[in-house]
């Protein structure tokens, strides 16, 4: 998953990896679907878009993502070669099958004409995920815009080298089928622009217009000095400049906050996405924003290897979302001694572990405890699985797993300087209690073996 924040008002946020009016697409037609197809040819066809001008001639790759590392070699689907008409459409009906269901797809248009009067733009390169390949049917139009292109980079920066080059290792395919979905809350491909979310998620639309304006101004161009002024906004410290939109849309994700105005100042005067920014972002990071009206005062977060996302509160709860930010089943989750929980961890079997520092809620004898409650993949998600209390524990706030399965716990108040941990083996045993000196001592830091903290120990 990519970085997370919270507020205190109750919003998780994952910059992805931000809803407003928008002013429509134009000239975004499609043609006949072919119907003289086996039952193995599959139907898609959509339109190539450069702002509003749609793009002929360009080159269609239809990638399954690779699985053998990261930015592994894509393969491409297509049986034969496949260009836009003069409208920016196509039609991939007959033209590929799906090696397996759950491969995880990508749309690439390189090169074409996007308005020129003559001549085309080598370095256009806009992308469209797609996610599994099962999802693609006879009713499928993929619209590729600067807006799906800027979503693909948001989702995919971890994974991606040049548009050919977009893959995971084989022990992290849920995270690229992650991403793939979360590029979707980002840009809608089938409309080619940012998609109508429930009214407890939003993104941050207009500043994603305001990066496909960017993108544009190097898209409806003829590659040369039309695309300088992004690729120079673009290229990394230290770094070599892009060489195509692709890869800059790569390169600003990756670095957000440098030349952040310079790559504001590359906006056309006539900019095709609505609404834009009136002037430069802090920086070009995106956020994706989920709610849940039953669950307030968030404090710390875990991912379990699914990418679920678990987050306690500050209230006697524990709240539990997908991926792509919907509460899971019954979530959030509480018990009448589970209070104040400002640690949160995942164990092995992906069960949520979380400190209550007080038990009930401000108690002066009672001075907390540790809850487990059931991992998201079982039959009672958010279920309490185990209650652990010990003398030891002094008002427990961060929480911890190392690598041999170790639980470490560190207390608000205890020890003569206020503050220390209480580890314990995996059948929740003492193993040492009182360690450490200073206030609510950060656990992390305390040992040399790694803390996995939010992953798998």
């Amino acid at each position: 998953m990519d970085a997370l924040s919270l507020s205190r008002l109750g919003r998780l946020s994952l910059f992805v990896c931000a809803l407003a009016a928008v002013a429509p697409l134009t000239g975004c037609g499609v043609g006949a679907i072919n119907s003289s197809s086996s039952a193995q040819a599959l139907q898609v066809h959509g339109t190539i878009m450069g702002g509003n001008q749609p793009v002929a001639g360009a080159t269609i790759h239809l990638y399954a993502a690779g699985k053998t590392g990261y930015a592994s070699a894509a393969t491409d689907l297509l049986t034969q070669t496949v260009t836009t008409d003069q409208f920016g459409m196509f039609n991939l009906t007959g033209l590929y099958t799906c090696g397996s269901a759950t491969d995880q797809m990508y749309l690439a248009a390189v090169g074409g004409n996007p308005g020129l009067p003559s001549g085309t733009n080598p370095a256009l390169v806009e992308m469209v995920v797609i996610g599994d390949c099962s999802t693609l049917g006879s009713s499928t139009i993929l619209n590729v815009t600067e807006v799906t292109t800027a979503a693909a980079a948001y989702a995919l920066q971890a994974f991606s080298g040049d548009y050919a080059h977009i893959g995971s290792s084989a022990t992290n395919l849920t995270g690229i089928r992650n991403a793939m979905l979360d590029a979707q809350l980002i840009a809608s491909t089938s409309t080619g622009i940012a998609p109508v979310l429930p009214s407890t998620q939003s993104t941050e639309t207009t500043k994603l217009y305001t990066f496909a304006d960017a993108l544009a101004s190097c898209v409806n161009s003829d590659g040369g000095s039309g695309c300088q002024p992004l690729f120079t906004a673009a290229t990394p410290a230290g770094g070599s400049a892009p060489t195509d939109v692709w890869s800059a849309a790569l390169d600003i994700v990756r670095n957000p906050g440098h030349n952040v105005t310079e790559v504001y100042n590359t906006l056309p005067a006539q900019v095709p996405f609505m609404p834009t920014l009136t002037s430069a972002p802090s920086d070009w990071t995106m956020t994706f924003s989920t709610s849940n009206a039953n669950f307030t005062l968030p404090t710390a977060v875990a991912v379990d290897s699914l990418g679920n996302v678990w987050a306690g509160s500050a209230n006697a709860s524990i709240a539990g979302f997908t991926a792509q930010g919907a509460s899971l089943a019954g979530s959030p989750y509480s018990h009448q001694s589970f209070a104040e929980t400002f640690g949160v961890a995942i164990d092995g079997n992906d069960n949520v572990w979380a400190t209550s520092e007080e038990t009930p809620v401000r108690s002066s004898i009672s001075k907390g405890s540790v809850f487990e409650w059931a991992a998201a993949s079982s039959s009672s998600p958010g279920s309490l699985v185990n209650t652990i209390g010990d003398t030891t524990f002094s008002f427990p706030e961060s929480i911890a797993w190392d690598t041999n399965g170790t639980m470490i716990v560190g207390n608000y108040y205890g020890g003569s300087a206020g503050g220390n941990a209480t580890i314990l083996d995996l059948s929740m045993n003492v193993l040492y209690t009182n360690v450490g000196l200073g206030y609510a001592p950060l656990v992390q830091g305390l040992f040399p073996t790694p803390i996995t903290g939010c992953g798998s120990p």
